[in-house]
């Protein structure tokens, strides 16, 4: 898989964006206080196009730079942006073509629009947004679709999806969540991913480790076994838990815990099973040291040089990208997937994010773009698209597939009906931010969990009733 990343869009590049176009309803929603800016999204940055494999493993071939994709000669415009580099470009490439070739009066334009640093979106796509002269059609990270949405930057897709009988049902029921704002369709979703636990089948055959652990408490006890160290030099961690896709996130689920509370619409990052799972991960700081755990899985990189991949970890939280990089960078690894163990009680659960397809406000050709975002999300066209590029599909048809239930991704997709997406609302991105400051501020010891999750709750919750959310 090469996955896409980008990271959460301040609120402050919203508001000053959208604010020129002078919309009394953006300016209403907008306030002069600004989160920190980064919220990655669901899956990791794409490795480089040439990657240094391990030795003895295969050297990637060079992939093509994106350039401007103009597709039929037909008399209905459509004007797309997307972000796929490397081969996920070529496979969009193909999508546009099948589109065409099924839809000869349609002449359709992708560009090639790049994310910029620090945000989720583009500046670009912004200010054409801001301008009244956004494209037809957007790709976005279905966690920013909320924010967007509520400041009246996306089309209300809702009628257009009924009359093309595009609906909830079609969708695993996370994804058709996180693509809407109150009951009102504003995305179709393409893809998702999944978040599980790798590990390393040759590292516990050598300690004699036949079980695997139930609970999060057998986790810890395990990872302890499996740590190994030389004098005050640790040489390879049993688990690092807040490593890749380690966030609060994954463990506050895992618990069983609720990051919002759809009756009051207020988040709820201080639910006592997420104080639990902070508090667990604090244990981990306190035997291992938080420095110690950071700079080692800081000092590596990603793909071969990826801590689970070169042995310096032998259990992994991570997502269902990983697979396709084992099979790049060490196609003999001898290793396994398996859901979080979790508390008593609870059952085996997993969060998810995902892109999808808008149509901005300002769009020319609505109708057009419709007619190609839909295409592009299809049963056959999903199916097609997520088999080529190692993504999973959003449709519950397409899910069904062989191709994405054998092997370890039948653990993602028996994980997936059951998935969690972060919370729809204006401030995403800031509770994402808050949530790191508090995992970390706890892990090293400056406050208590419960104080640092009330305080996250505190904080986004006023920010929430600044921009009228609770209106």
């Amino acid at each position: 898989m090469e996955p896409h990343r980008s990271r959460g869009i301040s609120r402050r590049q919203v508001c000053t964006s959208l604010v020129l176009t002078g919309a009394a309803a953006v300016l209403a929603a907008c306030s002069s206080t600004a989160a920190p800016a980064a919220a990655p999204t669901s899956a990791p940055k794409a490795l480089a196009a040439t990657p240094t494999p391990l030795p003895g493993h295969p050297t990637a071939t060079p992939l093509p730079t994106p350039v401007a994709i103009a597709k039929g000669s037909g008399t209905k415009p459509v004007l797309i942006w997307h972000n796929y580099t490397q081969g996920d470009y070529t496979n969009f490439a193909l999508v546009i073509d099948d589109f065409v070739k099924a839809n000869p009066d349609y002449k359709v334009e992708a560009d090639y629009v790049p994310t910029s640093s620090g945000s989720q979106e583009n500046e670009k796509l912004l200010t054409a947004i801001a301008g009244g002269r956004p494209p037809d059609v957007a790709e976005f990270d279905r966690f920013i679709v909320g924010s967007f949405a509520f400041r009246g930057a996306l089309n209300d897709l809702t009628d257009m999806a009924k009359s093309a009988n595009i609906t909830a049902d079609q969708y695993l029921q996370f994804a058709w969540d996180e693509a809407s704002l109150r009951g009102k369709l504003y995305a179709l979703p393409i893809d998702t991913d999944a978040r599980a636990l790798y590990y390393r089948k040759d590292f516990f055959a050598t300690a004699g480790i036949t079980t695997m652990p139930q609970t999060p408490d057998d986790l810890a006890t395990l990872a302890d076994t499996l740590t190994e160290k030389s004098g005050s030099v640790y040489k390879r961690f049993g688990l690092i838990p807040s490593m890749d896709q380690g966030q609060l996130y994954t463990w506050g689920w895992v618990w069983g815990g609720s990051f919002y509370d759809d009756t009051t619409n207020k988040v709820t990052p201080n639910d006592p099973k997420i104080v639990d799972a902070l508090t667990w991960l604090v244990g981990f700081a306190k035997k291992y040291g938080e420095e110690n755990m950071v700079s080692f899985a800081s000092a590596f990189g990603q793909g071969a040089q990826s801590p689970f991949i070169a042995g310096l970890v032998t259990m992994d939280p991570n997502g269902n990208w990983q697979i396709s990089q084992i099979d790049q960078y060490a196609p003999d690894l001898k290793y396994g997937v398996t859901p979080f163990p979790h508390p008593a009680g609870v059952q085996p659960t997993t969060w998810s994010g995902g892109w999808s397809w808008t149509i901005p406000k300002g769009s020319k050709n609505v109708e057009n773009g419709f007619a190609l975002a839909s295409y592009i999300t299809n049963e056959q066209e999903m199916l097609k698209w997520c088999k080529a590029t190692s993504h999973d599909p959003t449709r519950v048809a397409a899910l069904k597939d062989p191709a994405f239930n054998t092997g370890d991704q039948k653990v993602y997709a028996d994980l997936l009906p059951n998935s969690h997406h972060r919370p729809v609302i204006p401030e995403g991105n800031m509770l994402w931010d808050e949530l790191v400051s508090a995992t970390s501020n706890a892990m090293y010891g400056k406050v208590t969990p419960k104080d640092a999750l009330d305080q996250v709750a505190n904080t986004v919750n006023a920010q929430l009733q600044k921009d009228g959310w609770f209106k």
